[in-house]
């Protein structure tokens, strides 16, 4: 099986001009559309900056005097709207939407101010004015006898700093989405190998030698994964190092998402090889899928598919569209609730596709 398997990538490996264009295609497609559509990603967030969100726990006796500081603070154009829960604040803090949120517990024991670091100036003044607005009701409370203590003490207001979420620049976008469309199109890896072996008239001699036709079939989608992955590997080095693209430091999650993409893929360039005869329906074939797959999940321009639900459902459960999603929520939200969906998918296609290929490869269609 190992000298069957190191055959075949030496013949993988003769052909250099695929190899190169896989690795050339996807890093020119990233630097042209990211320098390009390079204004897309640079858009920033409209903020309503002197609108101030509050949630009050429990309004309590002090909610006239919360409201007099609201009027006061509204001659200094800064407008309070209250929110009907705490979460809602609080996402409208992480999206970016709002720069601060107040959060007051009940009977104003304790305020707690989030804010995303966008205006600091004009969060500090509305810190101050509620120790200002506190420190009376500190003082006549029974936490402290009066004039136990002249200044507001500093942790009546806690402030929490809520970074708003990484976002990917345009290089950083397209070096994920170039490379899972070319992740794709490995899939003529494949097709190359039994093209050659077909035109060379090999395939006959190989196909009846005393070799298990099995092991021949995975020695060739064995040594086309390992060829694909080193290609991978090369590529997101040079994003990382040369295009400066962040890839985050879960690396080792984003190759597991990338090496089921690549299994699938093969599966899928073997099975277009076993069913079309001629080699020109193979590659449009081939180019149907890898384009309609590339334009459906966003590789080229972030599509919103709000007033077209159908295709979103189509879209979302493309392998291409949960490898993005899966990898972007890796890399940018730390996260990992998409990757079991983005594998599943992956595996269940890779392993569908496999075994019909391995059918038909077994049944002698292949060199008709």
């Amino acid at each position: 099986m190992i000298k069957l398997i190191l055959s075949e990538l030496k013949k993988i490996s003769r052909d250099v001009r695929p190899m190169v264009m896989m690795l050339v295609i996807p890093i020119l497609l990233t630097i042209t559309l990211g320098t390009s559509l390079k204004n897309l990603f640079e858009t920033s967030i409209e903020t309503k900056e002197n609108l101030i969100l509050y949630h009050i726990q429990d309004q309590g006796a002090y909610h006239s005097q919360f409201q007099n500081l609201v009027s006061s603070l509204k001659d200094e154009g800064f407008i309070f709207i209250s929110t009907n829960t705490f979460e809602e604040g609080l996402n409208a803090v992480k999206n970016g939407k709002y720069n601060c949120f107040v959060y007051i517990s009940s009977n104003y024991s304790a305020v707690e101010i989030y804010e995303n670091n966008k205006e600091p100036l004009k969060v500090s003044f509305v810190e101050e004015m509620l120790r200002k607005f506190l420190y009376p009701l500190y003082i006549g409370s029974s936490w402290i006898s009066k004039g136990e203590k002249s200044d507001a003490p500093s942790d009546l207001v806690e402030l929490v700093k809520m970074p708003l979420p990484k976002k990917p620049s345009s290089i950083d976008y397209y070096s994920v989405t170039m490379l899972t469309m070319i992740i794709l199109y490995s899939s003529a890896t494949m097709i190359f190998s039994y093209s050659k072996e077909k035109n060379y008239k090999t395939l006959y001699r190989i196909f009846f030698s005393p070799v298990s036709r099995k092991k021949l079939f995975f020695a060739k989608y064995f040594s086309a994964l390992i060829i694909t992955m080193m290609q991978i590997v090369l590529i997101i080095s040079f994003d990382m190092y040369v295009m400066k693209a962040f890839w985050s430091e879960h690396l080792s999650a984003v190759f597991l998402v990338l090496g089921t993409y690549t299994l699938m893929s093969l599966s899928m360039g073997g099975l277009i090889f076993m069913i079309f005869r001629k080699e020109s329906s193979m590659w449009i074939t081939i180019n149907i899928i890898c384009q309609t797959s590339a334009l459906l999940s966003g590789s080229y321009k972030q599509i919103n598919y709000d007033y077209i639900p159908f295709l979103g459902l189509l879209s979302s459960w493309l392998p291409q569209s949960a490898v993005n999603n899966a990898l972007f929520e890796i890399i940018y939200k730390d996260s990992y609730t998409m990757l079991p969906r983005a594998m599943a998918i992956n595996l269940i296609l890779a392993g569908v596709m496999y075994w019909l290929s391995g059918k038909l490869f077994s049944s002698k269609r292949v060199i008709l």
